[in-house]
């Protein structure tokens, strides 16, 4: 290990002390508070194939951590206690390395090298603490090992070797505002969480107008029945749509307003926050106010529909709900295009 460089690869974990033999992976488990100072890394993983990844490098560049605890509880539908346990028992197989004998969709830790794989296999010991998350009884079995200290695992022969790897390219995220607006040839969709019934419908629409209605509660189980009906083809409309349906779960679970291709107002659900002193108008920034004219209907913007199978535009002069213009709407089969 070099001091400055581990953890070698980005996650969600807290660091604490680097010469300690112990790592704790909590599962899905988030929120489990544990003292630092006799841990060398605690973190979460969630899935048999990424995750696991990540926790074999950032093990195998310390070879100081010679323990790995896992606690908490596991994602739904996920094993990933199970899936470690078995790499180090049984290692991978298949051009794809797949972990023998590991269950779940896909154990695969195609990313990782031989070497690594092996290093990890050899250098750790798994300890299982199924469903625990009493952080007092966690803490009993960190400080056990921590006292069983075998000291930093040394491979036999020379220091473990990095294979060849491809290169990854790091690119920086930006926004396209060149890319011209191309509708899917599958529909669009129209989103509504509905706070008394608790749940999410979604209406697909295509030219011949409405085609599905999709009932649901959790974003997921929506997306998977989209993609297993197959009423998205194109890339950026599955990504806007994954979106969308999270922030309509995220406002369903917290009574929050839902309005699609707009930002939720988080604070609305946050009373604590919003009790808060206004800035002066006259310190109010430009944006702002522009955006104060449009909410008060003072201010026009242009919004896409669709008409007979066909885009066409128009302008509304009302940014809130105008139950006026839906009625008319919905009478002469105008569609809004999301």
């Amino acid at each position: 290990m070099v001091e400055g460089i581990w953890p070698v690869v980005d996650g969600r974990y807290n660091i604490g002390n680097k010469e300690s033999p112990v790592a704790v992976c909590t599962m899905a488990t988030v929120e489990l508070d544990l003292p630092m100072d006799k841990i060398a890394i605690k973190g979460k993983c969630v899935t048999e194939n990424i995750g696991i990844e990540k926790i074999v490098q950032n093990i195998v560049t310390n070879p100081n951590i010679r323990y790995l605890i896992f606690c908490g509880k596991d994602s739904r539908g996920h094993f990933i206690r199970q899936a470690i346990e078995q790499l180090i028992k049984d290692g991978v197989e298949g051009p794809n390395k797949r972990i023998k004998g590991a269950l779940g969709a896909m154990p695969e830790v195609k990313n990782l090298t031989t070497n690594e794989i092996e290093t990890f296999r050899k250098q750790v010991t798994p300890i299982s603490l199924p469903d625990v998350t009493d952080s007092q009884e966690i803490i009993k079995v960190v400080e056990e090992h921590y006292n069983r200290n075998p000291g930093p695992y040394k491979p036999e022969g020379n220091a473990m070797q990095t294979e060849e790897r491809r290169d990854v390219r790091e690119v920086a995220a930006e926004h396209n505002e060149e890319k011209d607006w191309v509708q899917d040839p599958k529909g669009f969709f129209i989103i509504n969480p509905s706070k008394e019934k608790g749940i999410i419908t979604l209406e697909h629409h295509d030219e011949g107008g409405l085609r599905h209605r999709i009932t649901g509660s959790h974003a997921e189980e929506i997306y998977h029945t989209i993609v297993r009906l197959g009423l998205v083809s194109r890339h950026e409309h599955a990504a806007y749509l994954g979106r969308e349906l999270a922030k309509a779960e995220l406002a369903l679970k917290h009574g929050i307003d839902y309005i699609q291709d707009k930002g939720l107002d988080v604070l609305a659900a946050c009373p604590k926050f919003v009790a808060r002193e206004e800035p002066e108008a006259a310190a109010q920034p430009a944006a702002a106010e522009e955006q104060k004219l449009i909410d008060d209907g003072k201010a026009a913007i242009s919004r896409t529909f669709l008409l007979a199978g066909k885009v066409t535009y128009t302008v509304r002069e009302k940014v809130k709900e105008d139950p006026d213009f839906d009625n008319v709407r919905r009478k002469v089969g105008l569609h809004r295009v999301f």
